[in-house]
C-alpha cells in the first residue's frame, strides 16, 4: 500500500468520526422531546407555566387564560393560544399579551380572554404556542394541558316512591319527582329513563326516596310515535306483587309523560307488552 492510499484511508476515518460527533451533539433529542415539533403536553415544563385553567378544569366561554412564559416565546408582546377538542379539531386560535418587557429570557406573565362555541367533545387541550415570526420549524414550540368543557345540558324529572307513605294500592302510584341534569340530546326521553334506572342518589335517599324498579333492568329501545312512547326493557323489569308492579309502571309512565310529545306510554319486555309487568 503506497503513501497516497494510506493518507486517503486516514482521511475517510476522520470524516466518518466527524459525522458521528455532529449527529451526537446536534441530533440527540433533548430530554426525549421530539425536536421536529418541539411540542409538549402536560408534565414538567421549564418554558411555560399555565396558571389558569388547571389541568382537567372545566372551561366555559368566556374564559381568561393566565400564565407565564419565557420572553423568547413572545414577539411584539404576543404569544399564541390555541384550543382543541378531543378529536384534535381546532376550536379557536387566539393570542395572549403581556404588559412587561418581553425582550428577556426570564418568565413574564400573559393573559388571554377566550370566547368559543360549545365544543363537540367534553374534553380537549389548551395549547400555548411560541410566537415564531421566522416561520422556521426548528423554532416552533408549544405546551398544552388537558381541559374539560361544560357541554349543553337539560333538566329532566324522574319519579320515585317515598318511605313513610301508606302501602295501599292508592298510594303505590303516589310518587315524588326529582330533577336530574343530563347532556342535551334529541333523545331526551331515553336520557330520562336511563336516569330513572340509576335509582335514587345519595341526596334523594336522604329525603326518603326509593325505587320499585329491580336492579339489572336495562332499556333496550324507546320510540315515540303519534304521542305514544314505546319503551322496551329486558326481562329484569318483571317483578311480583300488585303494589310493586303498579309502582314500577307509574314511575316509568310519569317519567315519560313529562314531555309534551308524550301523552301515553306502552311498556314492553323483550318486545312483549301484553305480558309485561303482570302482578
Amino acid at each position: 500500500m503506497n503513501n497516497k492510499n494510506i493518507f486517503l484511508g486516514i482521511a475517510a476515518v476522520v470524516v466518518a468520526l466527524g459525522v458521528v460527533c455532529v449527529f451526537w451533539i446536534f441530533g440527540k433529542p433533548e430530554n426525549g422531546k421530539d425536536q421536529s415539533s418541539n411540542r409538549e403536553t402536560g408534565g414538567e415544563n421549564n418554558e411555560v407555566v399555565i396558571e389558569s385553567p388547571r389541568e382537567g378544569e372545566i372551561m366555559t366561554s368566556p374564559f381568561v387564560v393566565k400564565g407565564k412564559a419565557r420572553g423568547s416565546w413572545f414577539f411584539e408582546a404576543n404569544i399564541g393560544v390555541k384550543l382543541f377538542d378531543a378529536n384534535g379539531k381546532l376550536i379557536l386560535a387566539h393570542y395572549g399579551m403581556t404588559d412587561e418587557d418581553w425582550m428577556t429570557t426570564e418568565f413574564i406573565p400573559f393573559s388571554s380572554s377566550l370566547s368559543f362555541e360549545d365544543p363537540e367533545t367534553e374534553t380537549g387541550t389548551l395549547m400555548i404556542v411560541k410566537d415564531n415570526p421566522s416561520g422556521l420549524p426548528e423554532h416552533d414550540a408549544s405546551y398544552g394541558i388537558p381541559v374539560r368543557f361544560m357541554t349543553a345540558t337539560s333538566v329532566v324529572s324522574v319519579y320515585f316512591g317515598k318511605y313513610g307513605t301508606d302501602s295501599s294500592m292508592d298510594t303505590c302510584t303516589n310518587l315524588e319527582s326529582s330533577d336530574r341534569i343530563v347532556p342535551k340530546t334529541p333523545q331526551i326521553a331515553r336520557a330520562a329513563i336511563l336516569e330513572l334506572l340509576k335509582g335514587p342518589n345519595a341526596d334523594e335517599e336522604k329525603k326518603g326516596l326509593f325505587t320499585s324498579i329491580p336492579s339489572g333492568v336495562m332499556l333496550k329501545n324507546i320510540t315515540i310515535e303519534n304521542g305514544t312512547a314505546h319503551a322496551d326493557f329486558n326481562e329484569s323489569l318483571n317483578a311480583g306483587g300488585s303494589c310493586r308492579v303498579a309502582a314500577i309502571r307509574a314511575q316509568i309512565e310519569k317519567t315519560l309523560r313529562q314531555f309534551p310529545s308524550v301523552s301515553d306510554a306502552v311498556i314492553s319486555v323483550n318486545g312483549n307488552s301484553a305480558e309485561a309487568l303482570q302482578p
